[in-house]
């Protein structure tokens, strides 16, 4: 979850290792499965740093507001919408359809601010049906359904049919 422009920039510099960001390299551990040199562990680094990858989620009205400097931040892979936080966050209760025009107006400027700063966007769906109409509305990431829904689901279908 991020709110600033300031955020961003700290969760960009600890996710990175020196000399792109202030991540710590720990005790050692995962820069050594490459080998016990320095040049090894340098190679960690550097492909950690092309790999890890920087989602922010954008999940509130102060981050709505920060969006366009959020998401200029060099180093961001993507950035994915948290909905239902942010219907709270906008006095809204949280639905799995999100009409409601506030909840719009802020998609809207995410959507902009995505776009203009040629950063990747997804969000969180309440169904295959949804994830298909944000699929169309141009999001890129789309979470259709979660583990404990498909459980549940899976396992009502069954007992029905248990049942019959």
């Amino acid at each position: 979850m991020v709110n600033t422009v300031e955020e961003m920039r700290k969760i960009v510099s600890h996710c990175k290792y020196p000399p792109e960001g202030t991540r710590s390299s720990g005790a050692f551990y995962a820069p050594y499965t490459y080998g016990f040199s320095n040049a090894c562990a340098n190679e960690y680094a550097a492909q950690a740093n092309r790999e890890i990858l920087i989602i922010p989620q954008i999940e509130s009205r102060e981050a709505v507001d920060n969006v366009d400097d959020i998401l200029s931040v060099p180093g961001i892979d993507a950035a994915f919408i948290g909905p239902y936080d942010l219907h709270l966050s906008l006095g809204l209760q949280p639905s799995g359809e999100g009409f409601e025009p506030e909840f719009i107006q802020a998609l809207e400027k995410i959507t902009q601010a995505a776009r203009k700063s040629s950063v990747p966007l997804g969000i969180y769906c309440s169904s295959g049906e949804a994830a298909r109409m944000r699929a169309n509305q141009g999001f890129q990431m789309l979470v259709a359904v979660n583990d404990t829904m498909a459980l549940l689901s899976a396992s009502a279908e069954q007992l029905s049919k248990a049942k019959h």
